[in-house]
């Protein structure tokens, strides 16, 4: 039950990429459902066609990179909640930034966030480590190895990371990055990727469309979720009363059909199974998405 469960969340996460990725390269209009009436080569292979009324510019031309950093003077006593790469998983915090002062702080941690920004990492690139600054009353700090992105006036805040966050963009850094056991990509080169723009107001009309959807997917992932630690607790709980005499389960035991034996791995290999994917593998996520938003 438990691997199943696993299963589902991995299911949902793909296809909650797969959202992502439609939208903000434009294979669907998100106010229509539909695709765009017209498209234009963006001269990338690896990106293909657009939306023919779209822009295509280097990322360094459409957002700031890296605009603020605490200098070396900035007063010991200076307080902040700071971000380091293991915090951040794709669009999420994996916990909360911890509280430090500058004077016990890494060296690392010197790029002021402000809110509307994205951060994406440059280090360990293969961890597709983004995430959108919303929510702090608190001054934040983020570490050097990554990229703050700042979006100018005339941007939606929220679209440039659904954008950077999409498998065309994370897939592109990735493949740039250098090195083997620390793999990392410069600031130049990231800010020269081209990246497709849409008018202002469709940038927006894709983030409302996104959150909505994103959301409840959001919320099916933390159910199941929940529903594996219940079912870890049970089963700890169910062996501790086994082991120690409270619960005599050899007539039961007696009754249960044969199992084939469990994989030598309850978590799923992510590397593993991306080799495995078959070409239904969107369809089947989108069948368990749904199931769960009934629930």
């Amino acid at each position: 039950m438990i691997r199943a469960r696993q299963r589902r969340i991995k299911l949902l996460e793909e296809y909650k990429q797969a959202l992502i990725h439609q939208a903000v390269t434009g294979q669907i209009n998100v106010r229509t459902g539909q695709p765009y009436p017209a498209y234009k080569d963006s001269g990338l292979e690896w990106l293909g066609e657009v939306p023919e009324h779209w822009e295509l510019k280097p990322l360094k031309r459409w957002v700031r990179l890296n605009a603020s950093v605490l200098p070396d003077t900035t007063p010991a006593d200076y307080e902040f909640r700071y971000i380091d790469i293991g915090m951040v998983g794709t669009g999420f915090l994996t916990r909360e930034p911890q509280r430090l002062r500058f004077s016990n702080a890494p060296s690392r941690a010197r790029r002021v966030l402000q809110m509307g920004d994205t951060i994406i990492s440059t280090v360990r690139t293969y961890l597709k480590a983004v995430y959108y600054v919303d929510g702090f009353s608190e001054a934040l700090v983020c570490s050097t190895g990554f990229a703050v992105l700042t979006p100018g006036p005339s941007t939606q805040p929220k679209y440039v990371s659904y954008l950077v966050q999409s498998n065309t963009f994370t897939d592109r850094v990735t493949a740039e990055s250098v090195g083997t056991a620390y793999p990392a990509i410069a600031e130049g080169r990231l800010g020269s990727f081209y990246v497709f723009i849409p008018p202002l107001p469709e940038q927006t009309a894709i983030v409302e469309y996104l959150d909505t959807q994103t959301a409840k997917i959001d919320a099916a992932i933390a159910a199941t979720r929940h529903a594996i630690e219940f079912l870890r607790e049970y089963r700890e709980r169910l062996v501790s009363d086994v082991v120690t005499g409270k619960v005599d389960v050899r007539e039961v035991a007696a009754q249960l059909p044969e199992e084939p034996p469990e994989e030598e791995s309850e978590w799923v290999d992510t590397e593993e199974m991306a080799e495995a994917e078959t070409a239904d593998e969107e369809t089947s996520a989108e069948t368990v998405f749904a199931e769960e938003v009934e629930i």
